[in-house]
């Protein structure tokens, strides 16, 4: 089952990644339909929209994590362009990320700054509306 979601996704993702680079950014998914999905089709609802900016999705995270990034670290990131079936399981990687005691909420904030078109600026809306990351609980 889970294989011929990815596949469906990726071969979505595939077709929605030309039409944005093309036409700008892809359609967001319907407001009431998407509030009656769950997880992990929500998680497909916003793939196509994640993956466009997914190299910068991923410094946001970084950067949520430590304020000081390796300078090879961000120009690698930067300067490389990331695959659709790669960028495809960054996403889903980041969805399944998700605390447990707010699922989706990566989906949502992906959702809630569809509509911002720079990938900078769309990557930092998302951290901030995802909130902070989870936390590992400390070792006794």
């Amino acid at each position: 089952m889970f294989r011929a979601m990815y596949r469906l996704g990726l071969a979505i993702a595939i077709v929605t990644t030309g039409v944005a680079c093309k036409d700008g950014l892809p359609p967001p998914p319907d407001p009431q339909r998407y509030q009656t999905l769950n997880e992990d089709e929500r998680c497909e609802a916003t793939a196509p929209r994640a993956i466009r900016c997914i190299d910068h999705l991923l410094l946001a995270q970084f950067r949520q994590l430590s304020s000081e990034l390796p300078e090879g670290l961000v120009q690698e990131v930067s300067s490389a362009r990331t695959s659709t079936s790669e960028a495809l399981v960054m996403h889903r990687t980041s969805c399944l990320a998700d605390d447990p005691r707010s699922p989706a909420a990566y989906a949502d904030a992906i959702v809630a700054c569809w509509s911002v078109e720079d990938c900078v600026a769309f990557a930092d809306c998302v951290v901030t509306k995802q909130g902070p990351p989870r936390r590992a609980p400390a070792k006794p």
